[in-house]
């Protein structure tokens, strides 16, 4: 037999008879410089790629917060004004009624809003949401008052309003990615509409 053979018979009594097997597949272990270099880097692309998932979210998955601010703002200081036009004894019956339809809607509108963004994970502050009276436009109101021409001001004052507050809904539904949260914007800018035409129909 030749020498060869005669040692690989051995090496295989040696063993037990039993097949030697091959290493599996393993990570790095990082003994080289390279290897070190390149798990960390690995880990902090998923940490890196973790906090900006947190903070998509937190920002109301990429909508701007601003836009929703000012929309809701907005709505409120429209919803007090109409307020103040559907109760002042001064102001006639017409104007009353339009007034109370605005503030009936607007108010509406809001909740419906604010669900909507809440969905999105677009949170406000209680001060957010319900802004900082105009000042001014009670200033107007009151020179108005006093002026006898309560109902032609109040009438400008909430079509002026208005036609900001449409412009924001514009705004805002054009910059806004979410398709759920762009339904709602067009819901309430049709609600809008009916607003304006309201408005615009209703002599002092």
């Amino acid at each position: 037999m030749p020498p060869g053979n005669q040692q690989q018979q051995y090496d295989f009594i040696m063993s037990g008879g039993q097949k030697v097997k091959k290493p599996g597949f393993s990570l790095p272990t990082g003994n080289s410089q390279g290897q070190r270099i390149a798990i960390f880097a690995g880990i902090l692309v998923v940490l890196l790629l973790f906090f900006f998932f947190i903070v998509s979210i937190a920002s109301g998955g990429g909508e701007s917060k601003t836009n929703y601010i000012n929309l809701v703002q907005q709505q409120s200081e429209l919803i007090r004004v109409a307020g103040l036009g559907s109760v002042d004894t001064s102001t006639s019956q017409n104007v009353k009624n339009a007034a109370a339809s605005t503030q009936t809607a607007l108010s509406s509108d809001k909740q419906i809003l604010v669900a909507a963004m809440q969905e999105k994970g677009i949170k406000l502050k209680e001060q957010q949401l319900a802004g900082t009276p105009n000042t001014t436009t009670d200033n107007q109101l009151a020179a108005a008052k006093a002026a006898a021409n309560y109902d032609s001001t109040i009438l400008k004052i909430l079509t002026q309003q208005l036609t900001a507050y449409r412009a924001q809904l514009q705004t805002t539904y054009d910059q806004t990615k979410s398709k759920s949260l762009k339904t709602s914007l067009s819901q309430i800018y049709e609600h809008s509409n009916l607003l304006q035409k309201q408005l615009e129909t209703t002599k002092p």
